[in-house]
């Protein structure tokens, strides 16, 4: 959550741009399907995600989506390139890391007035 295009979670879009790639990549996805799929998903996260708090502070920005959904596709356009494929064993790991980051963002998003399972703040109280 940030007013500008990239901060301190660019980083982390871009990293789960690729772990994305690759999950639905083990599992047979086309590229094409593999591309709506994974940054569909994200996309509509983005939409979703609260702007503004009650009190009218702004919380996301236009341009900060904008980065987000830009990191996202340039690291599922990396993790396309790259050779690396997951085994089994990263493809679980990486499926672990996806669902509980999701769950994590849904929570903060549907709960923002109060902190996540994992501790960190809802998207209110930042």
């Amino acid at each position: 959550m940030a007013t500008t295009t990239f901060d301190a979670w660019t980083i982390g879009h871009f990293v789960y741009g690729s772990i994305c790639f690759w999950i639905t990549d083990y599992y047979g996805f086309s590229t094409k399907q593999n591309f709506w799929i994974t940054n569909g998903i994200h996309f509509v996260m983005e939409l979703l995600e609260k702007n503004h708090r009650p009190d009218g502070k702004v919380l996301e920005t236009q341009n900060n989506h904008i980065g987000d959904i830009g990191a996202f596709l340039g690291g599922w356009l990396l993790a396309k390139k790259l050779p690396y494929r997951p085994g089994n064993a990263m493809a679980f790991v990486f499926g672990v890391i996806v669902a509980l980051g999701f769950l994590e963002e849904v929570q903060r998003e549907i709960r923002p007035d109060q902190c996540t399972w994992l501790r960190r703040p809802g998207a209110y109280m930042t």
